[in-house]
């Protein structure tokens, strides 16, 4: 999609956003029936074994988030709010809401780093769950990311003691957010549905 073919010329979608639709970080959702045009970003997709290698890591739209941009004039916005507009798909409280397009892109851009540097390691912590609970080492009924701690030490999981652990309020942050998305998956019965993947597989 493009959001100058859904929508007039004055809603003046900022060139850094267009730029960053051109770079693969962020892509163009607009759909002329919304109220304003949309982007959604890029998200990894990791590689998964076949039968005979491993397939690429592919980046795709991630569709649980959408970046909205309103009208540049105030008046002019039908439901008016900020003139960027962050949200999850699934919640109603907006994950950013700005007028300041410097604020939207660096959301953006440690959004972006957050999917190259952080998905993946949760990937990797997913699969080390579920091979865990394979191995009979954690139970499939596990259903919060304290419970792991009952069968395992599940501050491992993702490698986080592979390397130097220094303590910064940034690795904390790193690893917290790892551990909250593990947590989330659980509650929602994910893993025993990739379970089932691994038994099909």
């Amino acid at each position: 999609m493009n959001w100058s073919i859904e929508f007039p010329s004055d809603f003046a979608v900022p060139a850094e956003i267009e730029s960053l639709v051109h770079r693969g970080i962020l892509s163009d959702a607009s759909w002329h029936n919304d109220v304003c045009p949309s982007f959604e970003p890029m998200k990894l997709v990791p590689g998964r074994a076949g039968e005979d290698r491993l397939s690429d890591d592919v980046r795709v739209p991630d569709e649980s988030v959408r970046i909205w941009v309103n009208h540049v004039d105030p008046e002019q916005r039908e439901v008016g709010g900020k003139r960027f507009v962050v949200c999850k798909s699934d919640e109603a409280n907006g994950l950013l809401e700005t007028d300041d397009l410097a604020e939207l892109l660096a959301w953006v851009e440690k959004n972006d780093e957050w999917q190259r540097c952080g998905a993946p390691v949760v990937e990797r912590a997913k699969q080390e769950i579920l091979q865990d609970i394979a191995a009979g080492r954690v139970p499939a009924t596990v259903q919060t990311f304290a419970e792991l701690h009952d069968h395992v030490d599940a501050n491992h999981y993702g490698g986080a003691f592979e390397g130097e652990f220094d303590g910064s309020d940034e690795v904390v942050a790193f690893w917290s957010r790892v551990q909250n998305e593990l947590h989330a998956w659980l509650v929602a019965g994910q893993h025993r549905l990739g379970l089932k993947d691994e038994v099909k597989s």
